[in-house]
């Protein structure tokens, strides 16, 4: 194709390496490009499309962008769009860390969380710190203190509550806690249980 050898690859798709001349896991229906640059220095760009073959690769590509378009609101980080920090991630070096395809990788404070992290708080106080004076309460609803055998349809405290831990807490949740503390250590740990007592 002309050019100086040796060449490098600058992918839109962030798991694509820039020494990889293919790509993979790409999603059908979605727009890419690549730049080739040579080791002079010259570049050239193309874009590119992999047609879907079938209804649910046409799916799959109308409805990723939406979801791209959805989190980009929720997600959207508030303190780095106002330069309150640099969300840049550092090695232990100082170098930046970069993606395969050398984007350099952020880090973000998600709207939502933040959103959520105000809710709980609000609610704590609005109901009078109820998550903290009231654990003889909710260890007596648990128990069946408070339980009405007689009543129609009734079932027990701890039966609503097993039914709703095991409706929410699943797998991912699990392992999204066991990375979060692996990755992020004590600091981790600590907001976590700080945003559970206020979540309560």
């Amino acid at each position: 194709m002309g050019g100086i050898k040796p060449y490098t690859y600058k992918w839109s798709n962030r798991g694509t390496d820039t020494i990889a001349r293919k790509a993979n896991g790409l999603t059908e229906g979605i727009p890419y490009s690549v730049t080739v640059i040579d080791a002079g220095g010259d570049s050239i760009t193309q874009s590119f499309e992999i047609p879907a073959s079938s209804v649910a690769e046409t799916f799959n590509g109308i409805f990723t962008p939406i979801v791209g378009g959805f989190a980009t609101i929720i997600f959207w980080d508030p303190f780095h769009a106002f330069n309150i920090y640099d969300n840049r991630v550092r090695t232990d070096s100082g170098e930046l860390a970069r993606f395969p395809n050398g984007d350099i990788r952020t880090n973000s404070i998600p709207f939502i969380v933040i959103w959520l992290m105000f809710g709980a708080i609000f609610f704590t106080f609005r109901m009078g710190l109820v998550n903290f004076w009231g654990w003889k309460h909710s260890i007596n609803l648990i128990r069946g203190k408070y339980d009405e055998e007689d009543a129609p349809g009734e079932v027990t405290h701890f039966q609503a509550l097993a039914t709703a831990v095991s409706a929410t807490v699943g797998l991912g949740n699990i392992a999204g806690v066991a990375v979060a503390i692996s990755l992020g250590g004590p600091g981790a740990t600590f907001w976590l249980v700080i945003a559970g007592l206020f979540g309560m």
